[in-house]
């Protein structure tokens, strides 16, 4: 279940944020276990197939399908940090660059590509599991 944030409503569920209306400014984080993070775009809804991503650290390579990875291979005491971005390449595709660090010092890298399925009014941050609760942190959504 993932929580619905719009504007700077404060985040009311565990497991996820939807940002409806792409409004900038909101909280979310770090999670309770060791699931991979990602993230899922949507027109009117969420995506949650049809993508084609990866990440990377210290030769460990993880794919996904089921949205944009951002991070895995981290425990739950790690924090994560690091820069995603999301740029319209034509036609409701979408691709993903970022890098991301773990207080650990672990470096990760990330890309894919995937469909809105129409105009991106959406983007969740949530588990892979989708059972894994976020339980510290921040996000920032900036767009143009």
């Amino acid at each position: 279940m993932a929580a619905t944030i719009d504007g700077t409503t404060g985040l009311t569920a565990p497991s996820g944020a939807i940002f409806n209306g792409i409004a900038s400014g909101t909280a979310v984080a770090s999670t309770s276990g060791t699931s991979s993070l990602q993230i899922q775009i949507g027109a009117g809804s969420v995506i949650t197939t049809g993508y084609v991503s990866g990440t990377a650290y210290n030769s460990v390579q993880t794919t996904a399908t089921s949205g944009y990875l951002v991070a895995a291979g981290f425990t739950a005491v790690e924090v994560i940090s690091g820069t995603i971005v999301l740029t319209l390449l034509g036609s409701n595709n979408w691709t993903v660059t970022g890098t991301n660090t773990v207080s650990g010092g672990v470096t990760r890298l990330c890309a894919g590509v995937g469909s809105s399925g129409g105009t991106l009014d959406r983007i969740r941050i949530t588990t892979v599991n989708g059972t894994d609760t976020f339980d510290a942190g921040s996000v920032n959504i900036l767009y143009e």
